[in-house]
């Protein structure tokens, strides 16, 4: 159902807001026979959008409205490309009770656009897209869902963490603000890498690069991570060690297990190498 609630969402929130901004004339009055066919398909296209996006509502309010946004513990990897994310992606999915999925072509992203076009459709106005109040609680209880069955997290009920990693998150904190929205009480892994001409020598041989501007990219991820230290913690790739994930299990209140040692992947930037987790840890993890 969430597609089908992006794709209304958007759509009504673009459309509403065009229709106010443009003069009555270029709204009401078509020009020639073509237009006036546009504009009758565009007005059955909107009701049928405003019928499929009141069932979705009330299917979402029904059955997550009142969830606890904290119950779910979550973990997530921030990165920028070429910066070691792969690795602590395999490091932390060795741990016993862990879930994390990779890379979702920057999900949240979309998740945004939806939250803001759904506010932009509610208080815009416009009687053609009209509904009632729409909870924001409601809509994050929602979004947690989703993203719990697009990770493919929902067939392991007895994980203790789940979460992703991504480096999509463009070169402003809005989404990093609304993934704290989103999950309050999640952690965040912020990975970056020091030597900024190296990373993007590696983006060049791995013949792809999704940020355009990588150093803008850096400082804000950085920055965020900063405002957040209770929430968020930072390494660089130049500093992984065994004892720097050894550190990072206990601030996820891991205890009674250590790894062992580091597992190395994305060498060429074109195959991600997986690696058996079996000989990644030692002891027996208990987590609070």
């Amino acid at each position: 159902m969430a597609p089908l609630f992006f794709t209304v969402a958007v759509n009504i929130g673009v459309a509403c807001a065009l229709r106010q901004s443009l003069p009555p004339s270029s709204v009401d009055v078509p020009s020639d026979n073509k237009t006036a066919k546009a504009r009758s398909h565009h007005s059955s296209d909107g009701a049928a959008g405003d019928a499929a996006l009141q069932e979705v509502l009330e299917g979402l309010a029904l059955k997550h409205g009142e969830c606890d946004l904290c119950a779910t513990k979550w973990l997530f990897v921030m990165s920028t490309g070429r910066s070691g994310s792969t690795t602590v992606l395999e490091m932390m999915g060795s741990v016993p009770g862990f879930y994390l999925a990779g890379e979702n072509g920057g999900m949240m992203n979309k998740q945004f656009d939806m939250f803001k076009h759904m506010r932009l459709a509610g208080n815009s106005g416009c009687s053609a897209w009209a509904h009632g109040p729409i909870s924001q609680h409601g809509m994050f209880c929602a979004i947690q869902y989703y993203i719990t069955e697009a990770i493919g997290a929902a067939a392991f009920q007895a994980t203790h963490t789940i979460g992703f990693k991504e480096i999509r998150w463009g070169v402003d904190a809005t989404v990093a603000n609304f993934m704290l929205q989103v999950f309050p009480c999640a952690r965040f892994i912020i990975s970056t890498r020091l030597d900024l001409i190296k990373q993007l020598a590696s983006e060049s041989q791995a013949e792809w690069s999704y940020d355009t501007n990588l150093k803008k990219a850096t400082s804000m991820l950085e920055k965020w991570q900063s405002n957040h230290r209770d929430k968020a913690t930072l390494i660089h790739l130049e500093q992984f060690s065994v004892n720097w994930f050894n550190m990072l299990l206990r601030w996820l209140n891991v205890t009674d297990c250590s790894f062992k040692s580091l597992v190395h992947t994305n060498d060429d930037g074109r195959t991600t190498i997986r690696h058996e987790h079996n000989n990644l840890t030692e002891g027996t993890c208990h987590m609070a």
